[in-house]
């Protein structure tokens, strides 16, 4: 008689059980084939073996008998038994006799079934081990998903310990009815499942069945309104102003301007131009793309040191091989006829001998010392790598500079003057003297710009400049033809609040409203002019005395889009303040949010994790809504931190963008690695609750399969998850699915004007930078509305520093995954390096990054 079990990787049913005669009686062979990854039974017939049309023959037969007493060992059920008992963290040879202890953990080498083990009456049923099918132990019905979750069926028939159909049953009286429900569940009246306490009322499908309703309303009274004709009044206009928004999209790409040509004054730059050569965005631009480079060297180096380090994991992987190589070859000698098809039942249990933990706890501590010998010439490789990298870029930074002519090269700050210092020709002049005085007579001053104070007047600056776009842009509207009464109507309007702004401006100055900064931008004719005059202020610093007081001079590295010219007068110590209020704000919101996932995960995934099972159905619809908001207000929240705290310049934002998205997604990965681990050991309670040693490892073969879950569990969340499919879903939820819906809420409102208005006042809201009104669509909002995403450096290096933390950690593990991650790092190094550039060449708006401190912060 053979046995029959089950486990987390599989299940064997009863219909697959066989009981039989010996091999020797058969006329046809029974083939009885070992596998060494799953618990469960496979029927292969000859369409599997892929040789039908002729019978086997006798040498064929004989080699396939053969094989299979190989690997069974003949005799196999007269000489195997128990061999080893686990005694706290140790394994011992097992010297009990026929009686087995109960909730022991116990080791066979049995290579067929468990048949030759009896558990005692007090424990009847046999267990096998969740990990390593050559561990079992003795339970009572009670207990058998103590030591696997999903063994929660006592089998009468084969005393074992087997799995039940009804998710997160702890005891069944049979295979689809269940007795007992795990903590946090109840059973219903059938038994034929568990139902979770949280959500038993139906409040949850009642929350996701009117939500559904509400959207399927909506959908309903939108197409009502569009068939009975409804349209906005000003519905041709709006169309216009939104195509105009959607062509400033496209403008608002990276392009490679050639204003001297008339027939294309853009064209689009190569997916692959040499960023060594052009610059496009600024240096940091460039140093963005070698970084990932220099990530893919650090990946081929570590899949260089890994190469040879998997052979002792051969333990682990032996477990999770599908058939053996050598019956697999013989099974391809065998072809019977159809009427005497062979059952191939596949067992777990063919390396037990090899398999013993009484052998395997030495090699595991020799493992464990070498590769902590390669792990440490592998990284202290890693560091001399990357210290030789950090210098080069530094190194690459400054050869850009010297090669590459920029608006700051021609420019240099001056700080110190008074905030009544404002009149632009008087400055000139002033400078203009100072140098001659210095002994550069020959080197002109090309003008001078002064950065004003206006920080109590942002909004009022922004409203005239989007006054002026507009009225520019309806006169080339003008001017194409394509005007009409309205155009030429909202043109004059425009021209009249124009004319007040200048008034209002004027005054501002003539009134002495307006203050200076402090700061002066003094430009030169060359950039060899600018050069001289830094060199001589090394020799005298003092050149520049404005009314007796010296005047600083510093070199300009960020290029005017990258200066925030409304925050010039921000002090040092208000940007101070404004950076941990902005830090406090962020860090109220992100332990708010965690402390919402902290009750979600304690009262709804932990219990279905210790169900051996996971969340599903409406609740986890609901609360992903409620996360996408809230974490879209958060998002918000981190870029306004960053904007508003007062910063002069962009990289510095950038900076302080990195540490807080880098910190924020570095606590919610350790979060979710955390989660994983408890998911993985919570499935074999009786190893959980043991206490500390259920992490030694390399003193107990037992615990090593918990561990290598853990590890293909960051290899499955690796691949292809964040290492490819993350970026693809970038654009298609952060790019494409915001394209599409933004035209749309557009159009239901200022365009089909398809809903009441209380309607459309709640899908205003969805609309970024809609206007108050709902007849108007203007071309500033539409443009505003319509731009696509910035091109994000600071999410992109918490990417690249992210994977690789993930990748290394599996290094600690006892895994055959280590070397295949290095692998795919590399490749995700490739398929970033490709994909980033189609991003930000095609797909996002331009954004500067003229100055290379953020790639020297990382």
């Amino acid at each position: 008689d053979f046995g029959c079990a089950g486990s987390r990787l599989g299940t064997t049913t009863r219909g697959m059980c066989w009981r039989g005669q010996m091999l020797s009686d058969l006329r046809w062979p029974l083939l009885l084939v070992l596998a060494q990854a799953r618990f469960e039974a496979h029927v292969i017939t000859d369409r599997v073996l892929k040789r039908a049309g002729h019978l086997p023959s006798h040498v064929e037969m004989k080699t396939a008998l053969h094989a299979i007493e190989d690997v069974f060992g003949y005799g196999d059920a007269a000489r195997c038994g128990v061999v080893a008992e686990l005694h706290e963290t140790a394994w011992k040879p097992y010297e009990g006799g026929d009686v087995l202890p109960c909730g022991k953990h116990l080791a066979t080498n049995c290579t067929i079934s468990y048949h030759q083990m009896h558990c005692p009456e007090e424990c009847p049923y046999l267990a096998p081990d969740m990990h390593f099918p050559c561990q079992f132990s003795c339970h009572t019905a009670d207990e058998c998903a103590k030591s696997n979750v999903d063994l929660a069926y006592a089998d009468d028939n084969f005393l074992l310990c087997g799995k039940c159909s009804v998710t997160a049953c702890a005891l069944c009286d049979t295979e689809s009815t269940c007795t007992r429900c795990h903590s946090g569940f109840h059973v219903n009246q059938d038994g034929t499942k568990c139902i979770f306490n949280f959500t038993s009322s139906g409040w949850a499908s009642l929350v996701f069945y009117v939500l559904v309703g509400l959207i399927v309303g909506l959908v309903v009274t939108a197409f009502t309104y569009c068939l009975r004709g409804s349209r906005s009044p000003n519905a041709m206009e709006n169309r216009a102003n939104l195509a105009l928004g959607l062509r400033h999209r496209h403008l608002a790409k990276v392009q490679d301007w050639d204003l001297k040509s008339n027939k294309k004054p853009r064209i689009r730059y190569p997916l692959f131009v040499d960023l060594a050569k052009e610059n496009i965005l600024g240096v940091g631009f460039a140093l963005f793309y070698r970084s990932i480079v220099f990530m893919l060297v650090i990946s081929v180096i570590s899949a260089g040191f890994l190469w040879n380090m998997s052979a002792p994991t051969a333990f682990v992987h032996s477990t999770r091989t599908s058939i053996s190589e050598s019956l697999a070859e013989a099974l391809a000698h065998i072809d019977p006829p159809k009427a005497t098809i062979p059952a191939v039942i596949i067992s777990p249990l063919m390396n037990c001998p090899s398999q013993s933990p009484l052998d395997m706890t030495e090699p595991l501590k020799y493992f464990a010392k070498w590769r902590a010998y390669a792990l440490g010439l592998l990284y202290g490789a890693l560091f001399a790598v990357s210290a030789y990298f950090v210098r080069s870029q530094k190194a690459w930074n400054e050869r850009f500079d010297a090669k590459s002519n920029t608006m700051c090269d021609f420019a240099i700050l001056l700080q110190g003057f008074p905030e009544s210092a404002t009149n632009e020709v008087e400055l000139k002049k002033w400078a203009q003297e100072s140098v001659k005085k210095s002994g550069l007579p020959d080197i002109e001053v090309e003008g001078v710009s002064v950065g004003y104070n206006y920080g109590d007047r942002v909004d009022a600056v922004d409203e005239m400049t989007d006054r002026f776009c507009t009225a520019v842009e309806l006169e080339m509207r003008k001017e194409s033809g394509m005007s009409n009464d309205d155009v030429e109507e909202e043109w004059k309007k425009l021209q009249e609040m124009i004319s007040d702004d200048r008034n209002k401006v004027r005054g501002w100055f003539e009134q002495g409203e307006l203050k200076g900064t402090g700061q002066v931008f003094v430009c030169f004719k060359s950039n060899f002019d600018k050069d001289t005059v830094m060199e001589k202020l090394k020799e005298n610093p003092r050149i520049f005395e404005y009314k007796d007081a010296p005047i600083q001079a510093d070199v300009i590295l960020s290029e005017p889009p990258d200066v925030f010219w409304q925050n010039l007068h921000t002090k040092p110590e208000e940007i101070s303040a404004n950076e941990k209020k902005a830090l406090f704000e962020v860090g109220i919101w992100f332990f708010g949010i965690n402390f919402i996932v902290f009750i979600w995960n304690k009262f709804v995934v932990m219990p279905y994790l210790s169900a051996g099972s996971s969340a599903g159905g409406p609740i986890v619809i609901i609360q992903g809504i409620i996360m996408a908001i809230i974490n879209a207000i958060f998002g918000g929240k981190i870029w306004g931190g960053a904007y508003g705290a007062g910063y002069h310049r962009k990289d510095r934002a950038d900076v302080w963008l990195f540490f807080v998205n880098f910190f924020i997604t570095f606590c919610n990965t350790i979060f979710n690695l955390a989660l994983m681990c408890y998911s993985v050991l919570v499935l074999q309670k009786e190893q959980f609750l043991r206490g500390p040693g259920y992490l030694d490892v390399f003193s107990s073969a037992t615990n090593l399969g918990q561990e290598s879950d853990v590890a293909d569990r960051v290899y499955m969340m690796l691949v292809p998850g964040q290492l490819f499919t993350g970026p693809l879903n970038s654009l298609l939820t952060g790019t494409m699915l915001n394209y599409v819906l933004n035209i749309l809420w557009a159009k239901m409102i200022y365009v089909w004007k398809c809903l009441p208005d209380p309607g459309l006042q709640f899908i205003k809201i969805l609309l970024p930078h809609a206007p108050n009104s709902l007849d108007k669509y203007k071309i500033t909002s539409a443009e505003r509305g319509m731009s696509g995403p910035s091109i994000g450096l600071p999410w992109d290096y918490s990417s690249l520093l992210l994977n690789p933390f993930l990748v290394f950690m599996t290094f600690f593990m006892i895994s055959d995954n280590c070397f295949k991650l290095c692998i795919y790092l590399a490749l995700a190094c490739i398929f970033n390096y490709g994909w980033s550039r189609f991003m930000h060449l095609r797909v996002q708006s331009a954004t500067f990054y003229s100055t290379g401190r953020l790639d020297l912060v990382v």
